[in-house]
């Protein structure tokens, strides 16, 4: 202001001033539009929820509709992981109770079929069977009491030899035909079905035409629905029953796998009735020649406790040649199953039957939903049967089959059977009351569980249950398909000998003289039957270790002994590896053979008595345990023959107690059985201490 200056003119003044110009660098960041943040979002978003929706289906937790599989997809998946899988963990449950009936529950009512079913027709067979096997009896009755001559008709057996002559299964009479000599005859009759289908035959001795040859499946079929259908045989039943069990098996049956012969078993249920409540709970484990048993809970029997066995370990070795009986080891239980063609076979023609039944929709199934088993999510699925397809479905097999060149011979009766009309209306009641349900893991298709659940209602013959019901639930579980089990051996397992002494309160000396004494008389019994089958007694005692010989001219009558049961000399097993030692000296026994006789030598070694058992066994043969053995044995050396079983308790034998030994007893001419032979009022040994004739009074 004091320049005379304004503001604005200082301003221009100094505008025309050129500034000097520098290069700079921005560090302002960029700036991205609203529109690129949320493109970014939902791809991050979108890659997690398509990363989690195919774990999530890997895992089985999310079904993906267009890529989940249908109901009967699911159903033939999860039977072929089934049929592969070689072992596992299988379980069979099952649930039996009374309840009150429900309104909409109804006895079973067949309805009549008109006309011949293939079940009514092998029905008759069956009666012209019967029939005619009762004609052949009153026959030889007939022969037996007219010097083995038959009659000329059938009328002459009427009353005097059967009640009144039978007819065949369709109601026409036999055809009767005797020899010239009367000595033979033949009876005619007509097969409606079965492989002999056409005329049949009997005769006297018996040859017979079979009519129900080849009707196994179709009289199984018909014979397991009509029993069931029975439900008189439900009166047995209580009215408050309550029966519950589970039993589970885990298993490896890889025939190629060294170590199939593992696994557990475990069993526990209940049973309740009457106000009375029973409980059992047991688990098995095997391997190989082994197995381990633990009783956790068992019902109370009478006379026998098991309750000091409760919760141990109890092992059972079939190696060492006891408790033989009991099929420890799996290759045993191989003979006994189909071979593995047939298993094959059996499991492509199921696999076919499986196909055809849901094409030709015998089964229809459907999802109900999920379902989360022992942490595994599943699918739970409806599986319902409609008996009216069966005829159609009966067909489409038989066509399926021969295009495939397979031998309908024996299924050609139960394909017959599936298309009667009258097995049609049984399965139809049969499953009036009747759900199947699978359930199957949403993660590989495996199965998880299979369920059926029935409902009976008793007729009103079954005064009883008029107004009760009866369900039956049964259900089969699998896991660890394809695995092996891991069997753990108790390292605190109690054997046999323990198990006796637990039960019984035997000492350790009571059951080793027991056992002793058993293995001495299984020896002696042994080479008595080594002496019967080849003439002489053997050289060694490991020849009692091989198979007797066999000999088709030998009569079974004259030669029978338990040993020709089994297969061996000895009468108790026959699958004995080794000879029994002493087991006082923990050597084998001595023995020699002098064809027609041995000598077995052994020890015995008697139990301490205390003065109570001395004083109960004095006087009496009979009064204890073991006062009998001390009177077939004697302390230590014994020595068995084929007439002996210890000569050196026979020099002391005294079988009268009167002081004089049986030899001496011999030598008198006095009895071994009486003290006073000549009933005079004085003991033998008396009379012949004092100089007096034991013989005269």
């Amino acid at each position: 202001e004091q320049s005379g200056w304004n503001k604005s003119q200082i301003n221009n003044a100094l505008g025309s001033i050129h500034k000097p110009q520098h290069d700079t660098i921005s560090i302002k960041p960029h700036k991205f539009s609203r529109k690129k943040i949320i493109i970014i979002a939902v791809i991050v978003i979108c890659a997690l929820l398509i990363g989690g929706g195919v774990f999530a289906y890997i895992k089985g937790y999310l079904p993906i509709p267009f890529l989940t599989k249908s109901a009967d997809d699911l159903v033939l998946s999860s039977f072929t992981k089934l049929a592969e899988a070689k072992g596992g963990e299988f379980g069979f449950n099952f649930h039996i109770q009374t309840e009150g009936r429900a309104s909409d529950v109804k006895p079973f009512s067949i309805k009549k079929v008109t006309g011949d079913s293939p079940a009514q027709i092998a029905s008759q067979d069956a009666t012209t069977m019967s029939n005619a096997s009762q004609l052949r009896t009153a026959l030889v009755l007939y022969a037996d009491d007219n010097k083995n001559t038959y009659p000329n008709s059938l009328d002459e057996l009427a009353l005097s030899y059967i009640s009144k002559v039978p007819a065949q299964g369709d109601g026409i009479s036999f055809n009767y035909s005797v020899s010239s000599d009367k000595k033979s005859f033949t009876i005619k009759y007509t097969c409606l079905s079965g492989d002999n289908a056409g005329p049949g035959t009997l005769n006297e001795k018996g040859d017979m035409t079979s009519c129900t040859e080849g009707q196994g499946s179709n009289e199984a079929i018909s014979s397991i629905l009509s029993a069931y259908l029975s439900t008189e045989l439900l009166a047995f039943i209580p009215t408050d029953l309550d029966l519950q069990g589970e039993l589970t098996v885990f298993m490896n049956y890889n025939e190629e796998e060294s170590d199939k012969n593992k696994g557990i078993f475990s069993l526990n249920g209940s049973y309740s009735s009457a106000g009375t409540t029973m409980s059992a709970d047991a688990e098995v484990r095997y391997t190989d020649k082994k197995a381990y048993i633990l009783i956790r809970q068992f019902p109370s029997l009478i006379f026998f406790d098991i309750t000091p066995l409760m919760n141990k370990w109890i092992m059972f070795d079939s190696e060492s040649g006891q408790n033989s009986f009991i099929p420890f080891n799996l290759e045993d239980t191989q003979e006994i199953l189909p071979a593995k063609d047939v298993t094959d076979t059996i499991r492509t023609e199921l696999a076919h039957i499986a196909r055809l039944a849901f094409e030709k929709d015998l089964i229809i199934t459907n999802i109900e939903g999920s379902e989360t088993l022992d942490g595994h999510p599943t699918h739970r699925i409806a599986i319902t049967i409609d008996p009216e397809k069966l005829p159609a479905f009966s067909e489409a097999y038989r066509d399926d089959a021969l295009n495939r060149h397979v031998d309908l011979k024996q299924y050609e009766n139960m394909l017959k059977n599936l298309e009667d009309p009258a097995v049609i209306e049984k399965i139809k009641e049969f499953t009036k009351n009747f759900t199947l349900k699978v359930w199957i893991d949403q993660s590989g298709s495996a199965p998880r569980k299979l369920e059926i659940d029935t409902i009976i209602a008793p007729s009103d013959k079954v005064e009883k249950l008029k107004d009760k019901q009866i369900r039956f639930n049964f259900a089969l579980t699998f896991d660890h398909l394809g695995e092996k089990p891991n069997v753990k051996v108790p390292d605190d397992a109690i054997d046999m000998d323990e198990v006796e002494r637990l039960i019984t309160g035997k000492s350790i000396e009571d059951q080793k003289l027991d056992k002793q004494t058993e293995a001495i008389s299984d020896l002696r019994s042994a080479l008595t039957n080594y002496e019967r089958k080849n003439k002489k007694f053997p050289d060694s005692l490991d020849k009692l270790l091989e198979k007797p010989p066999t000999n088709a001219n030998t009569n079974f009558t004259n030669t029978f002994s338990m040993s020709s049961l089994t297969n061996s000399y000895f009468y108790s097993y026959d699958d004995r590896t080794s000879i029994p030692e002493d087991l006082y000296t923990d050597k084998p026994f001595e023995y020699e053979s002098t064809g027609d006789d041995y000598r077995l030598i052994y020890t015995i070694q008697f139990p301490e008595q205390t003065e109570e058992e001395e004083d109960e066994d004095f006087g009496s043969l009979f009064s204890s345990d073991y006062s009998y053995s001390r009177s077939k044995y004697v302390e230590g050396k014994n020595t068995a023959t084929k007439q002996s079983l210890s000569l050196e308790a026979e020099v002391n034998k005294d079988t009268d107690q009167d002081g004089l030994t049986d030899i001496k007893e011999a030598e008198l001419g006095t009895s071994k059985y009486s003290k006073d032979t000549d009933r005079d009022g004085y003991d033998d040994k008396t009379e012949v201490d004092n100089g007096f004739d034991p013989l005269k009074k």
